[in-house]
């Protein structure tokens, strides 16, 4: 998967172009791109299952889109769904939290919300509950007997459908969001969660807490926090979840700023690299007899970090046709990939060793099977043909073989569109001898432009062999020859950002 940084922003312009950024650095630029280049040649036809996301669901093909949830009646009184607030799928069953309404078709005239469930295999939905209608046009708070909206579905335990409500506090003009639990039978939980919106939350279970002292957790069914890791005396954390095999936990970074006074410049050092397993309640280091390193880029996706030092790059600027003038720059340099494995024990090997003079913590893209970096680096120059200074530097690592090669800027922005392509795949889902993801890219159309993002649903065959099954782009508007639903995916899939909005749906045969 990708990550922002200043080599990425170059991939987004036009070719031809040139800036000057910060310390005169150029830049290159690519092409803008068309929806037209994305548009599959042809779609594979009709297999016989079916697509279900939110209330909806159509023909994997994207034919014949239809309501599951059309109207739900209390007291004699037939209210009808006009839109779907939220929902989760837990295998066959679809928990939907749903704007009510007296007409068919207009939002703006919701009078209510409920919880429904629909089971996909028997085609049944069951109200959980009815939130009537308040005075003031609200729904009524499942706690208070003041209008609230539900906003989300939080997650679905074992016991409760936990849902977040909002309600506006006039004295404060804001909204006042609340966690509540919901039982299967409509009554409200015991549990009191009032307390844990705004935490990070991760994994439909941990919310993480930073004190300044202390990381630590809870989970819904246990209110008791468990300390994570004791901070640092004056450091700083950041963490990140991951799902690795049987594991899961934080990845934990602490740094702190440091001023290098025999090198002339000021950055950020660590304390360390630590995971922490929630399942087994283990704490482990990633850095501990690293020697001779300051400091450390860890990567969100958890495989990979890199430990470097800071020093003092010296080199050469063209000054005139003859002359030439000293440089240096404070940098990272000497830097090391660590690759971790997440088995018995979590741990970091040394996997390459990098070109000392380069600083490889800029910009990279992850793949199945490399790593494409964009490395910085000053060159001196020589004679009137290289002027010196900053210069972009490419590389590919395959993560078999731990071998690092030259590469292209081609070959780093191709990459970039592979990643986006797997990390739907991750997420793909099965019915019978197909699987089925999604494909969701981000069009750089132009510097005035902006963007726009297009959307492949593919299937892979009982051969192995892939084929697309709907395509379009974000907006009502479609390009001749697109074959979507826009009813199913609408703009909610466009975010390829967003992880859950590639796994937020299920094919099934019935």
């Amino acid at each position: 998967m990708r990550q922002n940084s200043f080599c990425d922003w170059k991939k987004h312009l036009a070719i031809g172009l040139s800036l000057v950024f910060v310390a005169a650095i150029p830049l290159s630029f690519s092409a803008c791109e068309k929806v037209e280049d994305y548009m599959p040649e042809a779609y594979g036809e009709w297999e016989g299952n079916y697509v279900y996301k939110g209330n909806g669901r159509s023909k994997t093909t994207g034919e014949e889109y239809e309501k599951l949830v059309e109207s739900v009646t209390v007291a004699d009184t037939t209210m009808y769904a006009v839109d779907c607030i939220d929902y989760e799928i837990i295998g066959d069953e679809i928990y939907m939290a749903l704007y009510l309404s007296v007409g068919e078709s207009a939002r703006d005239s919701y009078i209510a919300n409920a919880l429904v469930k629909y089971d996909v295999k028997e085609k049944t939905q069951t109200l959980i509950k009815y939130f009537s209608p308040s005075k003031s046009g609200g729904t009524e708070s499942m706690t208070l007997n003041e209008p609230v909206e539900i906003d989300k579905i939080v997650c679905v335990t074992d016991t409760e459908i936990i849902v977040c409500t909002s309600k506006w506090n006039s004295s404060s003009y804001s909204y006042k969001h609340v966690y509540v639990g919901v039982n299967f039978d409509g009554s409200l939980s015991e549990n009191i969660y009032s307390d844990l919106y705004g935490k990070p939350y991760y994994g439909d279970k941990y919310f993480i807490q930073g004190t300044g002292e202390e990381i630590r957790y809870r989970t819904w069914e246990n209110a008791e926090y468990k300390t994570v890791l004791t901070v640092p005396d004056g450091a700083s954390v950041t963490y990140h979840y991951l799902e690795k095999g049987d594991r899961e936990g934080l990845l934990i970074y602490a740094y702190r700023k440091q001023y290098f006074e025999t090198k002339g410049g000021t950055a950020y050092v660590y304390d360390g690299v630590w995971f922490y397993d929630f399942v087994t309640g283990e704490s482990f280091s990633l850095t501990d007899g690293i020697e001779s390193m300051e400091a450390a880029r860890v990567w969100e996706g958890g495989d990979y970090f890199i430990a470097y030092e800071y020093d003092t790059v010296t080199y050469y600027e063209q000054k005139g046709c003859i002359s030439k003038v000293e440089k240096s720059v404070f940098s990272p340099v000497r830097c090391v990939l660590y690759e971790i494995s997440y088995g018995e024990t979590v741990a970091a090997t040394p996997v390459c060793v990098f070109d000392e003079r380069l600083s490889f913590t800029n910009s990279f893209t992850v793949t199945a099977d490399k790593i494409y970096f964009c490395a910085g680096g000053f060159e001196s120059a020589k004679w009137i043909f290289k002027s010196g200074g900053y210069k972009d530097y490419y590389y590919v690592f395959d993560r078999e073989t731990k071998v690092l090669k030259k590469s292209t800027p081609e070959a780093y922005v191709s990459a970039d569109k592979t990643s986006v392509e797997e990390l739907g795949k991750i997420y793909a889902v099965s019915c019978g001898e197909y699987s089925y993801y999604l494909k969701i890219h981000t069009l750089q159309l132009g510097i005035w432009a902006g963007t726009k993002q297009v959307l492949t649903l593919m299937r892979v065959n009982p051969d192995g062999t892939e084929e697309a099954i709907q395509f379009g782009e974000s907006g009502s508007i479609q390009l001749e020859g697109a074959k979507y639903c826009q009813d199913m995916w609408g703009d909610n899939a466009h975010k390829e950002e967003y992880h859950e909005n590639i796994r937020d749906f299920i094919v099934r045969a019935y």
